[in-house]
């Protein structure tokens, strides 16, 4: 159970990471830490109509650094040349012989080879059906959508309906989600015999057909944007998921405020007991109130891990409920909202579910605290050393023990959080433009807020030449009161340290590591420091059955499932070891460092031109993409 509760909070965590950034901040760190997925299954029709505004908002918020606001491949990225051109999906022939089936299984488990990362843990099916719709038919005009319209009235209703959900002498639609463009014009074209559905060769022209077409899948989709002109003898709308029904944030502007107690106008159909959801917004800062109309989001998480989304509007004293919500054994609840742009969550209820109501609270923050507040509960790092370079990966966790939250909107961008470079290294942006650098590259900064009470983690990484003696000197920012610890991941090196000492080994992956840690005290100002002795020596793996992940990816789990701790992320690797044989890779991991690490070198001394050290550095960082995968099963 306690395994099952950690990946549903990641699940959630993660969604929330999504929905509160903006273009690849959050996306998946294109250095995958997550194993190979399996070969492909075929794609099952989506449970409801997927929603073109729930995708226009996950595209917004994940992809337009790659592939532009419009999606015609004009993303930065490309503008940058870090990524090569890619598809415009307003271009019509894109589609061709595409079914969004297809879209929806690139969206689910992504394409190395041309870096687009797997979306199928971050995402809900209804969020990726959501999204492939959108990019499927960005291509569809609106003049076209129109002139689809009246074709469809005069050749298509008497049938199938004005709203496709068939008429009294005729049948509704069957799902295009898993039929191409080509596919359902050549139907049109030719018929179904059948069927006894007639061909319209005659009636209805080439460009006609892709315009009745546009027009059929429009009307297949929630929230397309379409007018659709009421049958004689109108048939009832089968009720859809709240997820396909909570309002976008464009729709909620422009309506009144709902009541307290709103929920989305058309419910799920209740597979069990149902209740409510209630309770209040607290404001956590001393003597601040809560404003008056914050719009709360209840999730709830199902054993399958889908996100059904409801709806509803605090009054003035911050009381909420959420009505006609299922109530099941294997249902999570969890709130969030959005305050002074910044995304707030409440903690996991799964109470008694036989109960009719389940109380909760969610607590907001105002802006304001300082860095004194900042402190260090945390430091793990993981030590090797190939090709006689010092690879040096950490992860730092933080919590802020004010009642306000830690961010810093002053500059041109925010900032919160920093942490030092150890002396005589230079920091790897190992996680693909995640962080920002301070203009001598001796400090790392997040854009995070830092909520009170909430871990927060940061995953950086650093090299340097290695020689024997060599001394790793940090210094804190922050105070440090908690755990650290050194992990050595190759054989002939040991640590040396008067408040460090020797600890059990870890097996993390297919490889054994020493540990060397202790819990420490340590003002800001102070820092941390241990000596890396010894002469690196190949290592020999486990004959166990392991996972062949690299403990490097490990320790880089992921951002959003990272932020809830070790605990999750031991799951994760418990629940993702399967017995894999391990392959070598050539170039290793090692090699593709001491490469990014030496262009670095080179573009800082002014050696090699932007341009080309973008293509280059963007070329290293895919091979280590396809390594850290591992082989494909």
């Amino acid at each position: 159970m306690l395994h099952k509760f950690i990946l549903r909070c990641a699940l959630f965590l993660t969604l929330v990471l999504i929905a509160a950034c903006q273009g690849l901040a959050g996306e998946p760190v294109v250095v995958a830490t997550l194993p190979p997925r399996a070969t492909s299954v075929p794609v099952s029709a989506p449970a409801a109509p997927p929603d073109l505004a729930l995708g226009a908002q996950v595209y917004a918020a994940n992809c337009t650094r790659c592939h532009g606001s419009g999606g015609q491949g004009d993303g930065e990225f490309v503008q940058s040349g870090q990524i090569t051109s890619i598809m415009d999906f307003t271009d019509p022939l894109v589609t061709s012989g595409q079914t969004p089936a297809d879209y929806f299984r690139i969206i689910t488990e992504g394409n190395l080879q041309t870096l687009m990362p797997p979306w199928g843990d971050e995402l809900s099916a209804a969020q990726r059906w959501a999204a492939a719709l959108y990019v499927y038919t960005l291509s569809y005009r609106p003049e076209q959508i129109a002139q689809g319209q009246q074709i469809w009235q005069a050749n298509c209703a008497e049938c199938h309906g004005s709203d496709g959900r068939g008429a009294p002498n005729g049948a509704p639609l069957p799902d295009l989600n898993l039929v191409s463009d080509e596919a359902a014009r050549a139907t049109v074209n030719n018929g179904l015999d059948r069927n006894r559905m007639p061909g319209f060769a005659a009636e209805i022209g080439p460009i006609d057909q892709a315009a009745v077409v546009a027009y059929a899948r429009m009307l297949m989709l929630a929230n397309s944007g379409i007018q659709i002109a009421q049958a004689a003898t109108p048939l009832p709308a089968t009720p859809l998921p709240a997820t396909q029904n909570a309002p976008t944030a464009a729709a909620t502007s422009a309506e009144t405020p709902q009541p307290p107690n709103a929920t989305p106008e058309v419910q799920p159909p209740a597979a069990g007991p149902i209740g409510s959801i209630f309770g209040q917004v607290v404001n956590g800062t001393a003597g601040a109130a809560v404003p008056p109309g914050l719009l709360l989001t209840l999730h709830v998480i199902d054993a399958e891990f889908n996100d059904n989304i409801y709806t509803a509007t605090a009054d003035a004293s911050g009381l909420y409920r959420f009505v006609d919500v299922p109530m099941l054994t294997d249902h999570d609840y969890i709130l969030s909202t959005t305050y002074h742009d910044i995304t707030f969550v409440s903690e996991v209820s799964n109470d008694d579910p036989t109960a009719s109501e389940i109380p909760s609270t969610i607590t907001i923050y105002e802006l304001g605290a300082e860095a004194s507040a900042i402190n260090i509960d945390g430091m793990m790092t993981q030590i090797s050393v190939e090709n006689g370079v010092l690879q040096l990966v950490q992860i730092v966790s933080f919590v802020n023990l004010s009642d306000r939250v830690y961010l810093n909107r002053s500059g041109s961008s925010p900032t919160s959080l920093a942490v030092s470079v150890p002396r005589g290294m230079i920091y790897t942006d190992f996680m693909g433009g995640g962080y920002a650098v301070s203009a001598d590259g001796r400090l790392v900064f997040d854009d995070e807020a830092i909520v009170p009470g909430m871990p927060h983690l940061m995953h950086l990484s650093f090299s340097a030449p290695y020689t024997p003696g060599l001394t790793v000197d940090q210094p804190l920012l922050y105070a440090l009161t908690g755990r650290f610890e050194v992990l050595v991941g190759t054989d002939g090196l040991t640590i040396s340290s008067s408040a460090l000492t020797e600890q059990s080994q870890r097996v993390l992956g297919n490889q054994v590591l020493n540990s060397y840690a202790a819990n420490i005290s340590l003002p800001s100002g102070q820092t941390v420091a241990y000596g890396v002795n010894g002469t690196p020596t190949a290592r020999t793996q486990p004959t166990s059955a392991a996972s062949d992940i690299s403990p490097l990816a490990y320790i880089l789990i992921g951002v959003g499932i990272g932020t809830i701790g070790v605990a999750g992320g031991m799951y994760l690797l418990e629940r993702r070891s399967a017995a894999r044989k391990p392959a070598p890779a050539t170039p290793s991991s090692g090699d593709l460092m001491k490469q990014i690490a030496d262009l670095d070198i080179a573009h800082r001394e002014g050696k090699v031109e932007r341009a080309a050290y973008e293509r280059q550095r963007a070329a290293l960082k895919a091979q280590l993409t396809e390594l850290m995968r591992g082989p494909k099963p």
